[in-house]
């Protein structure tokens, strides 16, 4: 079956041919289901979830496996966190984080709760060091003061106004 391309701001600032993004739910988005997402032409996401360890590493890695044993090398890897765990000051995360982005390549990557954490050792945000390693980036926002952030500085956050 054929999918219908639309032309949308998500269309044209993403690679997917339907404004849809698979939520990344830890626990439930795998590789298996990112790819199907990415076949029917919407954005599918691999739940990196609350990565904060060597072993929840080790489950993303396996996902992300899957999900390159099943793709073509133009299906897009998009991967989500969970941002106050995977980016607690106290634990890896920033370092894992920036070792999954350099190893995998995600083509786009997705932060919720909160959607943007600052690395206090380095001074940058999660939204920069993805966007240093060519990621677009997709942000869950509901602050209003993050909103109010995201539209004063969109070319920051790949969002087009």
């Amino acid at each position: 079956m054929k999918t219908m391309a639309w032309k949308t701001r998500f269309t044209k600032q993403f690679p997917a041919t339907l404004p849809i993004m698979g939520a990344p739910m830890a626990g439930v988005s795998g590789g298996s289901l990112a790819v199907e997402t990415c076949r029917a032409g919407a954005l599918g996401f691999i739940a990196a979830g609350h990565l904060t360890t060597q072993s929840s590493l080790q489950k993303l890695e396996e996902q992300i496996q899957i999900f390159r044993a099943a793709s073509t090398e133009t299906t897009p890897l998009c991967i989500g966190w969970i941002g106050y765990s995977s980016f607690n000051q106290q634990n890896d995360g920033f370092k894992i984080f920036e070792e999954v982005l350099k190893k995998h390549n995600p083509s786009v990557v997705q932060f919720f709760a909160p959607s943007i954490s600052i690395d206090k050792s380095t001074g940058k945000s999660n939204v920069e060091i993805a966007k240093e390693h060519n990621a677009k980036v997709l942000l869950q926002v509901r602050q209003k003061n993050l909103c109010q952030l995201v539209f004063l500085f969109p070319s920051l956050y790949q969002i087009p106004l």
